[in-house]
């Protein structure tokens, strides 16, 4: 289906004309700013109903999750601006929508926004220090296997025994370690709204960056869409998370990047 609005975010960015680095980076400024120029105002979100466009379906999904019937809508914004987690780090949620209700209610709607070609998305990059403390891993010895892991840059170096291990240990803290990668926070129903409450995600074509699907979840869909296989059973990749476990350019023995 066809955007009434990306044409014009795509030539403003230049994204024809950009190398495939800098191409990806200037995706995520493009994303997000769609997401804001569909919900900027209710007359806006009113004339894309009108037209058959992808931004209309995007604003019956997002109706539909939060379960708000649109006709008690008053108002609608969406911003940026977010404010930074409570430890300092840079926030999970891309854009807020504000959806204005007719008790004089504001709802806030946290959106984490991705766009990728690849089959997985990089999530979050950090040390194992930091990863455990904010997960809550408390096991020395899954601590001790996942610095391996770091310093190495994967588990080629892990015997089957060490691979085992790590998946069997790794198994009271794996919910925790997929909802903080996804959202910055272990806790089911984190305080503020640095902490998105679902994930928008497009599919796009490698060469063109053409939308080829996209999905709407909760944080609960999103966890089980890493964590489980279509058969619903649980994946054992990512020693039993169902996680890439990876690193980024530069940090290969500083940090672990999990992609999802």
């Amino acid at each position: 289906m066809e955007s009434k609005l990306l044409p014009f975010l795509y030539q403003h960015y230049n994204i024809a004309n950009l190398s495939y680095g800098l191409k990806t980076d200037k995706l995520g400024d493009v994303y997000e700013d769609f997401i804001c120029e569909i919900f900027k105002s209710t007359s806006n979100v009113i004339d894309l109903l009108k037209s058959d466009c992808i931004e209309k379906d995007i604003i019956i999904e997002l109706f539909q999750k939060i379960k708000i019937d649109p006709k008690k809508v008053t108002d609608i914004r969406a911003s940026k601006d977010i404010p930074r987690r409570q430890s300092g780090g840079n926030p999970k949620t891309d854009v807020i929508v504000y959806v204005y209700l007719e008790n004089d209610e504001i709802l806030s709607v946290p959106i984490s926004i991705k766009q990728t070609s690849a089959r997985q998305v990089a999530f979050a990059e950090y040390d194992v220090e930091t990863i455990c403390r904010e997960v809550g891993i408390t096991d020395l010895r899954v601590k001790e296997l996942m610095q391996k892991h770091q310093r190495d840059g994967s588990a080629k170096n892990f015997t089957r025994t060490e691979k085992q291990e790590l998946k069997e240990r790794l198994q009271p803290f794996a919910e925790s370690l997929i909802r903080w990668t996804i959202t910055m926070s272990a806790d089911e129903n984190p305080i503020g709204e640095e902490y998105p409450k679902w994930i928008l995600k497009f599919q796009l074509t490698k060469e063109t960056s053409e939308i080829i699907n996209w999905h709407f979840y909760s944080i609960e869909e999103y966890i089980d869409y890493i964590s489980l296989n279509r058969n619903g059973d649980r994946r054992s990749a990512g020693f039993g998370t169902g996680l890439s476990w990876t690193y980024a350019t530069g940090t290969k023995g500083q940090k672990i990047q999990f992609k999802g």
